[in-house]
């Protein structure tokens, strides 16, 4: 009787110790896992494209309250090609800061007629929490990465293109 015990004992707790070992061996998170968690964040977005300066960006769309608030937090960084496209329900003055942001950006403040109506250069991350305002309303907001709009020369008064803008 006691053989048949111990025997028993001894498979259960084998297959306690595998079950361990295969949770630990699947569910680890490794290089590939983060790579995806972080494509996700890029993956959330809608893309248009926008038309500045003579150059077209892919950009990430922000249209709702949660993209929004998110914005370029947990990027790594943009491509020279690339910037994000704030999309508000109408026109104010919206500030922007850098609140987890790894990288720095311009910001580019635009109106109901896709007219740019200001420019903040070169914004650190280590400027959070100051908030960036711009100088008139505006309905869009764009960033890219920094130095993007001192290579394409853009100004206050700038036409922007937006495909599906309204």
């Amino acid at each position: 009787m006691m053989k048949k015990s111990s025997l028993i004992i001894f498979i259960f707790l084998g297959f306690v110790l595998l079950s361990v070992f295969v949770y630990w061996k699947n569910f680890q998170p490794t290089e590939n896992s983060k790579m995806s968690i972080a494509d996700n964040v890029y993956k959330s977005y809608k893309h248009t494209e926008v038309t500045i300066g003579g150059k077209i960006f892919d950009a990430y769309v922000s249209d709702t309250e949660k993209l929004r608030e998110n914005g370029l937090s947990g990027f790594t960084g943009l491509k020279n090609n690339e910037a994000m496209l704030f999309i508000f329900p109408n026109a104010d003055i919206y500030g922007f800061w850098m609140k987890d942001m790894l990288f720095p950006i311009d910001i580019l403040w635009i109106d109901d007629n896709f007219t740019v109506v200001s420019i903040k250069k070169n914004v650190s991350p280590n400027t959070f929490p100051k908030t960036f305002f711009p100088k008139k309303t505006g309905r869009y907001v764009m960033e890219f990465t920094a130095g993007v709009l001192d290579v394409l020369g853009v100004i206050d008064g700038d036409k922007v293109s937006i495909i599906g803008g309204k």
